[in-house]
């Protein structure tokens, strides 16, 4: 237990230096392989080998990086520009996908009870396999479900069993996960039409005010990204 302790306490003490020196990445920078792209990863490089060295993880031991908050805001491209630096760094790094976009049911204002648990069903399936790598950078995890699902509730189209029934399930597999987790919040960025997600500014809206009630019940260290 005393070695799990120290270990939280140096994740703490790191948040201001992953906050600003991982992501200090423009936001509205898209993933890519150009030049462009590279020459800003490489600028940051010195200075997140440091931060992530400190860490002080022992191959056995691996770290979670997830990326949590509301459709729109840059948890894609902050996880993967995360990923290319964690791997060009030397360290074995895994990436898991979110999984809204595989997901058979319709989503958004029309979700459901049926939704919603196809998508805990992935996470469950996702997150709780093993991993031999030092960090596993995870874009969503089962945490983001709940405010979609509080969105549905509100709006009659889950009941209070179901909805109960898919924050319970949702907790549960955010317990389940082994490794030392980090929370990297990310707040809301402008709207951008992706034939997934919804573009209705009031619920994007709703949703951003459930991830932030959400997030101070989360028990592991959080970074706030805007």
């Amino acid at each position: 237990m005393a070695q799990h302790r120290n270990i939280n306490e140096r994740i703490k003490d790191l948040i201001p230096f992953l906050k600003g020196q991982i992501f200090k990445l423009n936001t509205s920078l898209q993933f890519t392989n150009d030049s462009n792209t590279k020459s800003i990863l490489g600028a940051w490089k010195d200075d997140l080998e440091e931060v992530l060295k400190a860490l002080d993880m022992s191959g056995s031991t691996m770290c979670r990086l997830i990326f949590i908050g509301a459709h729109c805001s840059g948890k894609t491209t902050r996880s993967k520009l995360t990923y290319e630096i964690l791997k060009s760094l030397g360290f074995t790094v895994e990436y898991r996908e979110e999984g809204i976009v595989q997901c058979p049911y319709p989503i958004n204002e029309q979700g459901s009870y049926e939704a919603q648990k196809w998508i805990l069903d992935f996470y469950r399936e996702r997150d709780l396999k093993g991993s031999n790598a030092e960090y596993v950078v995870m874009d969503r995890c089962s945490l983001d479900t709940i405010p979609y699902t509080r969105y549905l509730y509100t709006h009659d189209r889950v009941t209070a069993e179901e909805a109960s029934t898919l924050y319970k399930y949702a907790w549960e597999i955010y317990n389940a996960m082994s490794g030392h987790k980090i929370i990297f919040y990310n707040k809301p960025l402008p709207l951008v039409a992706n034939n997934v997600r919804s573009t209705n500014e009031a619920y994007r809206d709703f949703i951003a005010r459930e991830f932030e009630a959400l997030i101070r019940y989360i028990p592991d260290p959080i970074v706030v990204l805007e």
